[in-house]
């Protein structure tokens, strides 16, 4: 079955389907990644986006329920230049082909993502469409005039990846309260492991909602899309800035940056992958860490009452941010482990267990 993938300059790209057989459309950007091909599937962040995998084989030890970041797939489409034909796994249920399937998730092979990924470098990345029907194929011209349709990622891909109702997960520490913009399942773990009491809600929770919880501080989640869209989110912020400790990673970072007073712009390609290395600001520390993000906080312009904590070694993109006087704390990257998650927000979880407390 051919397919082909058409971008918003009018390259085309031909090769096998697999997968879903139909057509997918967003934002086309890459991973660099050698593993993780399922989590990045499920994982809320990449809501809207036509991921391509660098790596050349992919899906070879196919897919676990137990290791997905969300509930379903939220990505459309992949491109691959390779799909493993002989997955093994011992807790492996089905191949990446069949999950894409089950979950309507259009696939792309045989395609050289080498130079898709120099032309995506080159030139940022862009909108584009994948497509396995053999009328799309055989006359892709169509295609370039429904990319046009396309529109970026935005609020209403964060309201959709969001939680749908409130829940909480029991704790024998303080209240805090996770505004999900898209949470991934092995962040709110982390957050389980701290010891606090939770209580999740969906992104776009009023500020008198959010009052009305009694939590002792607020987590901004990750997610996916432009931060400058979630103005309800960036309001909540700045009405409890001062009153309550308030953390955030990765979009919940940005969010906060935009209600401190600092910019937030459209990155050329992004950060996708696990191999991006972070530096501590005061000191030598340098992190290797899991990024997946088309927006960066700008470092001109800075108030004088926030600091950048952290930067990124390769191009120094803001990484991290603190208040100088309040508790307020974020990070681009995600942390991996639970000892990762309490050094960078020790700070945070201080004054938490103070406001809890008190």
């Amino acid at each position: 079955m051919k397919a082909i993938l058409v971008l918003e300059d009018g390259s085309r790209f031909i090769g096998e389907g697999f997968g879903y057989q139909g057509v997918a459309g967003g934002e086309v950007i890459f991973n660099t990644g050698m593993v993780g091909h399922q989590h990045v599937v499920t994982d809320p962040c990449y809501s809207g986006q036509l991921v391509v995998f660098t790596y050349p084989m992919i899906g070879n030890y196919g897919v676990s329920p137990s290791e997905a970041e969300g509930a379903r797939a939220f990505t459309p489409g992949l491109v691959v230049r390779e799909v493993s034909k002989e997955p093994n796994n011992w807790k492996m249920e089905m191949t990446l082909n069949e999950y894409l399937q089950q979950e309507k998730v259009v696939g792309i092979s045989q395609v050289d993502t080498r130079q898709l990924t120099r032309l995506l470098r080159e030139k940022g990345s862009m909108l584009g469409i994948i497509s396995s029907r053999p009328q799309d194929v055989d006359n892709p011209d169509g295609l370039l005039a429904r990319i046009k349709e396309l529109q970026p990622v935005g609020w209403p891909e964060i309201k959709a990846a969001s939680t749908p109702r409130v829940y909480k997960i029991e704790g024998s520490g303080p209240l805090l309260a996770v505004v999900d913009l898209g949470i991934k399942r092995s962040l709110l773990k982390l957050l389980q492991e701290t010891g606090c009491r939770l209580v999740v809600v969906p992104a776009d929770t009023s500020i008198a909602a959010l009052e009305e919880l009694g939590a002792a501080g607020l987590f901004f989640s990750n997610g996916p899309g432009d931060p400058r869209q979630a103005m309800p989110v960036i309001e909540a912020v700045k009405h409890f800035m001062g009153h309550l400790p308030i953390a955030g990673v990765g979009l919940g970072h940005q969010i906060l940056a935009l209600a401190l007073g600092l910019e937030v712009t459209k990155m050329h390609f992004g950060h996708h992958g696990a191999n991006h290395p972070v530096k501590e600001t005061g000191g030598t520390r340098v992190s290797i860490t899991a990024q997946h993000h088309n927006y960066v906080v700008k470092d001109d312009n800075v108030p004088g009452d926030v600091e950048i904590t952290r930067r990124h070694l390769n191009d120094h993109t803001v990484e991290g941010l603190c208040h100088k006087r309040l508790p307020i704390y974020s990070v681009q990257y995600h942390p991996q482990d639970k000892e990762e998650f309490i050094r960078v927000f020790q700070g945070f979880l201080t004054s938490l267990s103070r406001k809890g407390g008190s």
